[in-house]
């Protein structure tokens, strides 16, 4: 994990950043139908493969669930306004992808501009984010609810569990106090609508071939889903990811210093999006993923202050459980028990 320095945007970044903002609609519809063409080129493979041994799927099977992956984020772009030029595109575009990514799309873009509009603050937590205690909350929670937390934090409890609570089971409820905020007769209906698609989508598959729906489709869908939880706690958990109380929370302190730099390359980056460039994302969320990397070169001072993370760093920030607003830090469960065992020693001294 590496951050380095401490750097001021300088007071023109909105205009600068502004040049970046806007789609190019021959680019997104390339990236649109090369992934969708990726999607079918594997799904047919997969099929033949079945007809020799089902184990021959299994590298076709991790390949669909990139490209799901990728499908998700330009879903996610399309959420943003930043896909294609007019908003009925986007709207279009975003609620087919997400048929096929489990996603209804109007509600989840209503919940996830909350998570935008409120990231790191600590008195608006809880929707569309990463259950985050402080100590200060854990200290004073009971048995079940540390426990309820504990599990909730445990890495493959959070992505695989959590993947299919998320996108198989609550994403398929049209209630206000799922979403976080007050569903209106779109929003449910949307919701509706895409669970009816899902639903013909899967019955469509399973009369083409029941063994493609169970060996490949679902298990790639369900590792997509696993890998979008990873990439989104990465995002905003690392040790020390912003996190204020209202009163001196930023827009842009949530962005810069709440988010990460998750530096991929290849396979891995396409996979992405470069969703990885997270700060730049979050500071402009209408620039398309395709110009988000250019974006952070041609803002040094937002390099300079975002903490960037390799995969193997990232890997780490999953023993990271609870935030400590005394140091402005997320702490191992092992570092909270040292924290109290050495307050309870000077309590004892005094």
């Amino acid at each position: 994990m590496k951050k380095i320095g401490v750097a001021a945007p300088s007071p023109d970044w909105k205009t600068r950043i502004a040049a970046f903002r806007g789609a190019s609609t021959a680019r997104s519809a390339w990236q649109l139908h090369s992934t969708a063409a990726a999607v079918a080129g594997l799904a047919v493979l997969a099929h033949f493969l079945l007809q020799v041994h089902w184990a021959l799927t299994v590298p076709v099977t991790l390949g669909l669930s990139g490209c799901l992956v990728r499908l998700f984020i330009l879903h996610h772009d399309c959420g943003h306004g930043s896909f294609f030029r007019t908003q009925r595109a986007n709207d279009a575009a975003g609620t087919i992808i997400g048929w096929f990514v489990l996603t209804p799309y109007l509600a989840w873009r209503h919940q996830h501009a909350i998570h935008h509009a409120t990231s790191g603050d600590l008195a608006r937590r809880g929707t569309g984010d990463i259950w985050t205690m402080t100590t200060k909350e854990y200290a004073n929670a009971g048995f079940w609810r540390r426990l309820g937390y504990r599990l909730a934090r445990n890495p493959f409890i959070m992505c695989f569990g959590g993947a299919v609570l998320v996108f198989v089971a609550l994403y398929r409820i049209p209630l206000s106090r799922i979403w976080g905020y007050k569903l209106d007769a779109r929003d449910t209906a949307n919701i509706i609508l895409t669970n009816i698609m899902i639903a013909a989508i899967w019955l469509g598959l399973a009369w083409l071939s029941l063994l493609f729906l169970f060996a490949v489709y679902l298990p790639a869908l369900m590792i997509a889903a696993a890998v979008g939880v990873c990439l989104f706690y990465v995002q905003h958990q690392f040790e020390r990811a912003y996190w204020q109380e209202h009163n001196g929370w930023t827009f842009e302190g949530g962005a810069i210093d709440g988010s990460s730099y998750l530096q991929l390359h290849g396979i891995l980056r396409w996979m992405t999006a470069s969703i990885g460039v997270h700060h730049v994302h979050h500071l402009a969320p209408t620039i398309p993923n395709y110009k988000l990397a250019a974006c952070a070169d041609a803002m040094p001072e937002f390099g300079a202050r975002v903490t960037r993370l390799t995969v193997w760093t990232a890997l780490k920030t999953f023993r990271l459980k609870l935030y400590d607003p005394d140091t402005s830090r997320l702490l191992t469960m092992a570092e909270y028990r040292r924290r109290g065992a050495a307050t309870s020693s000077l309590v004892a001294a005094d």
